[in-house]
């Protein structure tokens, strides 16, 4: 077996520089690309592919650790569909939820600006990659790409099993009749395809990212007309839903008012069910209110990071042997990521919700250095290196606003409200 293994991988080692200046070996395998390359010239992918099983750890060199070889195989054959056809199934390189917040977040604000209605409806789907229909899925793929891929994903699809091993016993093999793998590259891009087909409607705006949360807004002076059209797109969606088997779960969608009036559009329904009215949508990641003034989002950002602070308070307090470089280190990776996440979208809420994520890194950063009263936060600031949130959110937005070299954002409309625009750090400082 070891010859073997040595005949198929082709084991480069180089040397390269670690963190601590010794030296980090790397085994590149070349031997594994010629197998993927030969499965998608023969259009087959294996079964023993998806075994995932991973032997005990062995005794290795320092830097090492053991690999499940078939598993490699597998993922260099999906990364070979990627990289040959990297625009097949409608997929979108160097997206992520940011952008797609953008688009929502963007719709509402000219909505208020423009003393609108705005109904939306944020569809959630049960069990999203586990119940994909495998024929419709494979009759999507063969429109989509080239029959060597087709035939490809087709051996990936057909014939899966699954077991269930606790200690010494096993279960016997069960047959995988829906859904896509997990873990596996090519799950998210082959939901994407699934449901590339959703149907859109003139008047509304329909907005999804691979299996999260669908949003679709509608957007009208009456609230009664905005009702209309967005009950109009969900009917259409509830047939193309049921041709295709995919599930709603009624209970887990939120129906919201965009406005800035007193009164709300009326109900809207999914099979006879009332979707549950609210004022505060999480969407993903982000917690969208009926004004858009981002103070639920600030609130609530503030108080989870305040949680996870209190977790790791014994290594960043006076009483902690470590030294500064590692509490930064730890604030930057474990702490601060919570409430930065979006800052490119919430960052135009007014100062006095942006001021509750200053204050507490502040507090944060002054317990990190246990300064004395009597310095500034601006001192502390400038010699740790570490921005303002003010700051912090400007320099986000520009760097964000800068990828989108693909994305056409509309322009401002006349401005009535004395808010900011996210797009407004692209101009000034705020």
């Amino acid at each position: 077996m070891a010859s073997k293994r040595r005949n198929m991988f082709q084991k480069n080692k180089t040397q390269e520089t670690t963190e601590n200046g010794g030296p980090f070996p790397v085994r590149r395998y070349t031997g594994g690309q010629r197998v993927s390359r030969d499965a998608i010239f023969c259009g087959f992918h294996s079964e023993l592919h998806d075994l995932r099983t991973i032997d005990a750890p062995m005794k290795t060199e320092a830097g090492t650790r053991p690999r499940s070889i078939k598993w490699f195989v597998a993922t260099l054959t999906e990364c070979e569909c990627l990289w040959l056809e990297p625009r097949i199934l409608k997929r979108r390189n160097s997206h992520s939820t940011i952008q797609q917040c953008q688009r929502v977040v963007d719709n509402i604000a000219s909505c208020l600006e423009q003393k609108q209605y705005c109904s939306a409806a944020f569809l959630d789907v049960a069990q999203a990659c586990d119940r994909v229909w495998h024929q419709g899925l494979l009759c999507k793929i063969k429109s989509l790409v080239p029959s060597t891929y087709y035939l490809i994903l087709l051996s990936y699809l057909s014939d899966r099993s699954f077991i269930v091993i606790h200690g010494s016993s096993q279960s016997p093999y069960f047959p995988i009749k829906a859904g896509v793998p997990q873990g596996s590259i090519l799950s998210p891009l082959l939901y994407s395809a699934y449901t590339s087909d959703i149907p859109e409607h003139p008047t509304t705006l329909l907005a999804s990212f691979a299996d999260d949360t669908t949003a679709i807004l509608s957007t009208n002076s009456d609230p009664t007309l905005a009702l209309l059209n967005l009950q109009s797109h969900l009917t259409t969606l509830q047939t193309w839903c049921s041709n295709w088997k995919i599930r709603v779960n009624p209970q887990k969608c939120v129906h919201v008012t965009f406005t800035l009036r007193h009164s709300s559009c009326p109900p809207v329904y999914w099979h006879r069910t009332q979707l549950p009215p609210a004022k505060v949508v999480r969407y993903p990641g982000l917690y969208i209110d009926r004004t858009l003034t981002w103070n639920p989002h600030t609130r609530l950002k503030r108080q989870e990071t305040n949680r996870r602070y209190k977790l790791l308070q014994r290594l960043l307090d006076k009483r902690s042997k470590l030294r500064t470089e590692n509490k930064l280190l730890v604030y930057n990776s474990i702490i601060k990521p919570i409430w930065a996440y979006g800052a490119e979208i919430w960052g135009s809420a007014k100062p006095s919700n942006v001021n509750r994520i200053q204050t507490l890194q502040s507090k944060i950063l002054r317990r990190i250095v246990d300064a004395p009263p009597y310095v500034s936060n601006l001192t502390i600031h400038s010699d740790l290196k570490i921005p303002f949130v003010k700051d912090f959110i400007a320099t986000r937005n520009r760097k964000f606003h800068s990828k989108l070299y693909s994305t056409t954002l509309p322009d401002n409309p006349p401005r009535r409200l004395k808010r900011h625009w996210p797009r407004d750090f692209l101009q000034i400082n705020l």
